[in-house]
C-alpha cells in the first residue's frame, strides 16, 4: 500500500461522546478536505486523561479534536501550546508534531465543524513545511 493510500486517523476527544449531529458535521468537512483522514470518536474521564495522552502518542493518531471539558483538562499533559492557548488556557486542536503534541486555540471558543476542520488541515499543512 502507497503511504497516500493509508488512512489517516482524527481523534475526537472529550469526556463524553460528541452530539451526534455535530460529528456527522465533522465528519462530512474531513472528508470534504481529505479523502485520507477520518474522525474517530475517543471518550475517557478526567482521572485517565494523562494515561490517555501517554497511549494516544504510541499510536499513528495524527490530530485531535477536543471538545468539552477536556479542552481545559488536556492542557497539563501537552507538550506544549501555541500562544493562543496559553492566552485562552484552553485548546481546541492537538497536533502531533513526532513524539510531541501540541495544543491549538482558534480564536472562537464554540467553533464550528467546519472551522475545526478547516484550522486542522491548516495546522498539519503548516507543520510540514
Amino acid at each position: 500500500m502507497h503511504e497516500n493510500d493509508m488512512v489517516r486517523i482524527i481523534g475526537v476527544l472529550g469526556a463524553r461522546p460528541p452530539a451526534a449531529k455535530w460529528l456527522a458535521s465533522l465528519k462530512r468537512e474531513v472528508r470534504r478536505l481529505s479523502r485520507h483522514h477520518v474522525c474517530l470518536p475517543l471518550e475517557t474521564e478526567r482521572r485517565t486523561l494523562k494515561n490517555t495522552v501517554l497511549c494516544l502518542k504510541l499510536t499513528d493518531i495524527e490530530a485531535l479534536v477536543v471538545h468539552g471539558r477536556h479542552r481545559q483538562a488536556l492542557l497539563p499533559f501537552l507538550s506544549r501550546l501555541d500562544a493562543a492557548a496559553r492566552r485562552a488556557a484552553r485548546i481546541d486542536l492537538v497536533v502531533r508534531h513526532g513524539r510531541e503534541f501540541i495544543g491549538i486555540a482558534l480564536p472562537k471558543p464554540s467553533a464550528s465543524p467546519r472551522e475545526l476542520a478547516q484550522a486542522l488541515f491548516t495546522q498539519q499543512r503548516t507543520k510540514k513545511s
